[in-house]
């Protein structure tokens, strides 16, 4: 089992960060048909993190390929960056293998 992460932190308009978080996974989970996790971090700094699990790393890489070569995703991505929601010099990506 793969999972992948994806962390961010939000700088910006915390409702509509939010709001975009949700609609992003959900676009990600209908273009891949991949169950997509939104988690929010609990008191501190408002982090959002996505979670994604897969059952081996060519899975993985073709969830990827179909979503970073859509360019509806891409204009999605394009959305949050003009609205500055997150710290995007700091956004933070990750693979884990489950043991």
């Amino acid at each position: 089992m793969i999972v992948s992460s994806m962390k961010v932190r939000i700088v910006k308009d915390a409702p509509g960060a939010l709001e975009w978080a949700h609609e992003i996974a959900a676009f990600v989970k209908n273009k891949t048909g991949n169950e997509v996790e939104v988690l929010v971090r609990m008191g501190a700094t408002q982090d959002i993190v996505w979670l994604q699990r897969f059952q081996d790393l060519s899975a993985y890489e073709k969830s990827l390929e179909a979503v970073r070569s859509d360019p509806d995703y891409q204009a999605r991505i394009k959305k949050a960056q003009s609205k500055e929601f997150f710290d995007s010099p700091n956004i933070e990506a990750g693979i884990w293998r489950q043991f």
